[in-house]
């Protein structure tokens, strides 16, 4: 099972994640996210997580990018996967994907288990799918949980990460929970639970979760 640590802000810090032998870093292009980083700093923090560790897959998340953002959303600038965290169609993903020629994965914020029926389509398009759930007006890091139970009968159709208020007090319960029904995510995804403030993680409760991870892959 994997690990992705999302909103990393600080390169130093980011290099210390990677070292720690994670799957995946995640930093925020949504300008309105407390965790936003802004394009002219992130080369610097994806070559301080190339070098510690280039296995650590690097990956840019925004939420409606336009057509304005897609020189600042091309690999050149150092990332290696998109993470669509909006309101973006199917369509918009396939445009994004055949303009970038870049992996692309699709989070949906779930208001109810109906929501899941949307991900037949996506899997068509996107490499991924990352699932939480819906917070008014926010798009991802708000550290509440989704309900496990909606999955009950999902048949995933593509890789799927478990996101939202994933950390070391709950992460064990949540993929016991999954393994009830007969699912076992790709990966976790975390962020607000790893974190002294938002952008700024604390290195222990990531070590903390990480180890929880490789005990139960």
């Amino acid at each position: 099972m994997k690990l992705k640590i999302c909103g990393l802000t600080s390169p130093a810090q980011a290099a210390a994640v990677a070292e720690m032998g994670v799957d995946a870093l995640g930093v925020i292009a949504a300008t309105n996210s407390a965790r936003f980083l802004p394009a002219a700093k992130r080369l610097e923090l994806w070559g301080a997580v190339a070098t510690a560790n280039p296995s650590v897959l690097r990956v840019l998340v925004l939420v409606n990018p336009s057509n304005d953002q897609l020189d600042e959303l091309r690999p050149e600038a150092g990332h290696q996967c998109l993470q669509l965290h909006g309101d973006e169609s199917v369509e918009r993903c396939a445009e994004l994907q055949n303009e970038l020629k870049i992996p692309i994965w699709k989070a949906l914020r779930l208001r109810s288990s109906a929501d899941l029926n949307q991900i037949g389509a996506y899997a068509n398009v996107v490499e991924k799918i990352l699932l939480e759930p819906h917070v008014p007006d926010q798009y991802g890091g708000t550290g509440h949980s989704l309900p496990l139970n909606w999955l009950a009968g999902f048949k995933p159709p593509c890789p799927w990460w478990l996101a939202g208020g994933m950390g070391a007090s709950n992460v064990e319960n949540a993929l016991k929970d999954l393994e009830g029904i007969g699912l076992k995510p790709y990966g976790i995804d975390a962020s607000s639970s790893v974190e002294n403030f938002p952008g700024i993680k604390n290195i222990e409760k990531i070590k903390i979760l990480l180890d929880i991870i490789k005990k139960l892959a």
